[in-house]
């Protein structure tokens, strides 16, 4: 319930020039923000702003402590002004905002008693959706007020924002809050966020540039200048600045590698300067130096981190500007295939040139030329490459990380306008070929793979995921031995779904599993993988079952179609297998407990799908820090071949939770049936098995028995697959 108040010092400081005031009490503050409101006819206003600050009913928040002119009179004036201000109004909250770097000098800092001082942390998701929210609010009020008319309501585009920046690309971006800024901005103005990655990075390229010119510097006569108006004096324009960064980003980017994924280059304050002062006609440093004061004053496409050292304000920025420089060579094909072998750390400028050629150049030649060198073609019907004996680390995976780079470049042209032409045409074919090949035989590290898999959804995964495998009749041992007792702690990790339980209910949670028995079963068949969104998307479309809440629209995004449908209630799979049944006319169900176990884990009594070995990235898709298990989402199915059961059914640990059609009790091992076991009759829980994304290794365990779910709750982690009967 407070009313923000929002001063802009710097206006603040220009008002006190040009008024030639001399105040440097509180006073100064309500002396401004009279004169504010009396210039737009709001004189009225004052004595309310004027009372919510003594009443302590207003938040004054006073902007760019450190963005004040270079007057060190109007900077010791506004600093003795704020310094007034808690004693004038003790009972108003007060926020004053300054660059960290500005900030660490003493010249600027305030008394940390009375003003106590914050780092400004990234945003969580959470923060992201509640400023989007906010920003589409304040538009909504701002245009009733002025009388405009938007084309789109606000809370239809606040959703189309939020859904948007949660693009893993793009929500490294939005956590920073001046980049979530500049792109509400660009969404606003142009009622959406351009799908291709280069048109949203130039938008916002062009509004950071454009902070700069709100930055009025004093020249020797007492002029004031702007940035543009430095470039102007001397007939050069924006684009040739650009360019000039184009090759300061391409060159610098060199010192970052692979390993330092957000870290972005250091850049000299004398390499700037040099690079500035060789844009200028006669190379005046002095011309350098003023350009460079101003990008000191305000942070834009470049910000100062320390005294001289400068960066650009995100390592995507560092990569795109890179990839500019790299679109204007007149070898680009060859020195894009010469910086794809150097280092990963390349892979990223690559695309982004790529992408870059093809939508803000309208070119698709060249990057399909790119692409055709990337993936070699057949020779007399034969395959050049072969998936056997390639060792990881050797430089025989280096075709195949060209292939998974083609794959990505193709994505960024776009799979329809790639289409547009038979070159296109032709590329899609033998990419679908290559990249099934290299998902399906545990090629590259999983990180890589995973995308591989994401691609090939795109362009089309021709797998056959209706395949079922036969799990023959016979015993097989089910539940866990006591000896298998592994405790559980609660892991401090805040951004993710909980993984773990407490080690008090350690006991309790693996009690049900502990009761090892022999079970016998009939022959069945069950799915090889889990029932991907692609399957699913028929079975929404032939019935009209509400579609999973993370899709877009009526059909999974374009990378999700082969990944494990997730968002379906126990009902919804039991519903999606009648449906197959009804269509294929045989009898699809979901499976017993007891057949998804040995789907699982054969009749050897082992611990995980693949054996006894401890779960590892190449096995299955799991949350496991110390060995880079973060994949933090569903992959396609089926891309972790080694993971494999005996039976060759794919992700039965790992990636989704799977439903099964028991009911759950926990006393039910002890009393159930020898032969063909149906599960408890009633219930209030349905049981769920094989652990997933977001869960640590003990979770994945064949005899594994999680908390009891709720037969309605459709979760972002569990998925399904079908048995069906095999006939005598």
């Amino acid at each position: 319930n407070l009313l923000p108040i929002h001063v802009t010092l710097r206006e603040l400081a220009t008002w006190i020039d040009a008024e030639g005031i001399t105040q440097r009490n509180s006073r100064l503050l309500l002396d401004y923000l009279q004169n504010w409101l009396h210039q737009r006819i709001l004189d009225e206003f004052y004595f309310v702003l004027k009372d919510c600050l003594r009443q302590g009913q207003a938040l004054l928040l006073l902007d760019g402590f450190d963005e004040l002119p270079d007057d060190s009179r109007l900077q010791r004036q506004v600093k003795e002004m704020i310094a007034d201000l808690p004693d004038a109004f003790p009972h108003a909250p007060m926020l004053v905002t300054c660059r960290v770097l500005s900030y660490r000098t003493t010249y600027w800092q305030l008394d940390s008693e009375i003003w106590p001082v914050f780092e400004l942390a990234e945003l969580t998701d959470k923060q992201i959706t509640h400023f989007i929210d906010d920003w589409y609010q304040l538009v909504a009020i701002r245009d009733s007020l002025g009388g405009v008319q938007r084309t789109a309501d606000t809370v239809g585009q606040s959703g189309q924002l939020q859904r948007a920046v949660m693009r893993p690309d793009l929500l490294r971006l939005a956590r920073n809050p001046l980049l979530l800024t500049v792109m509400a901005l660009v969404h606003m103005h142009r009622g959406q966020l351009p799908d291709a990655r280069a048109l949203l990075l130039e938008a916002v390229v062009e509004l950071l540039l454009w902070r700069w010119e709100a930055i009025k510097l004093k020249d020797p006569s007492g002029h004031e200048t702007s940035w543009r108006q430095l470039l102007a004096s001397v007939q050069i324009n924006e684009t040739m600045m650009k360019e000039r960064l184009w090759k300061l980003a391409f060159h610098i980017h060199g010192r970052t590698h692979s390993g330092e994924q957000e870290r972005t280059a250091d850049i000299a304050e004398s390499d700037l300067l040099a690079t500035l002062r060789d844009l200028h006609p006669q190379r005046s440093m002095e011309w350098a130096e003023r350009l460079v004061q101003i990008m000191q004053v305000r942070a834009g496409l470049l910000i100062e981190k320390r005294p001289k050292l400068f960066g650009f304000p995100h390592r995507t920025f560092q990569e795109y500007l890179a990839a500019c420089h790299l679109s204007t060579q007149q070898e680009f094909i060859g020195q894009a295939l010469l910086l794809a072998e150097q280092h990963q750390s390349w892979h990223e400028v690559i695309l982004l040139a790529v992408g870059y050629l093809a939508h803000c150049n309208n070119a698709i030649e060249r990057p399909l030329l790119l692409i055709g060198e990337l993936c070699p073609t057949t020779t007399g019907g034969a395959v050049p490459l072969s998936p056997t004996g390639v060792v990881p680390g050797s430089s025989a995976e280096l075709p195949w990380r060209k292939l998974w780079l083609a794959g990505k470049a193709l994505l960024e042209i776009g799979l329809v306008r790639a289409q547009s032409l038979q070159q296109g045409r032709a590329l899609v074919e033998r990419l679908r070929y290559y990249l099934t090949t290299l998902v399906t035989h545990d090629l590259l590290e999983p990180r890589l793979r995973a995308e591989a898999g994401t691609v090939l959804s795109v362009l089309g995964d021709e797998r056959d995921f209706d395949e079922m495998v036969t799990v023959p009749e016979g015993r097989f041992h089910m539940g866990n031995s006591s000896a298998h007792h592994v405790s559980f702690v609660e892991l401090g990790v805040p951004s993710l779904v909980r993984v773990g339980i407490a080690e008090e209910d350690a006991h309790s949670f693996l009690a049900s599993a502990w009761v090892q028995h022999e079970v016998a079963l009939d022959s069945f068949q069950i799915s090889r993988y889990p029932i991907t969104n692609g399957q699913y998307a028929r079975f929404v479309a032939a019935t009209g079952c509400p579609r999973p809440e993370h899709w877009r629209g009526a059909t999974p995004p374009p990378g999700l179609h082969n990944h494990p449908v997730v968002f379906v209630s126990w009902y919804d799979a039991r519903a999606y297998c009648a449906w197959r049944s009804a269509v294929e006319g045989k009898s699809f169900r979901l499976p017993t407990e007891a057949e998804w176990e040995k789907a699982a884990r054969g009749t050897d009594g082992r611990t995980y799908p693949w054996g006894e070995a401890a779960p590892t990235c190449d096995l299955a898709n799991f949350y496991h820090v110390p060995s880079g298990c973060l994949l933090l989402e569903t992959d396609a199915v089926g891309v972790r071949a080694a993971g494999a059961s005996p039976y060759g059914a794919l992700d039965m640990a790992g990636n989704v939770w799977e439903w099964v059609e028991d009911w759950y009790d926990a006393d039910y091992y002890a009393v159930s049936p020898s032969s063909n076991p149906p599960g408890p009759a009633t219930g209030t829980y349905r049981v769920v098995r094989g652990g997933s994304w977001a869960d640590v290794s003990a979770l994945l365990r064949s005899a594994g028995r999680p908390a009891p779910t709720l037969p309605d709750d459709g979760s972002t982690d569990i998925g399904v697959r079908c048995v069906l009967d095999e006939l005598p």
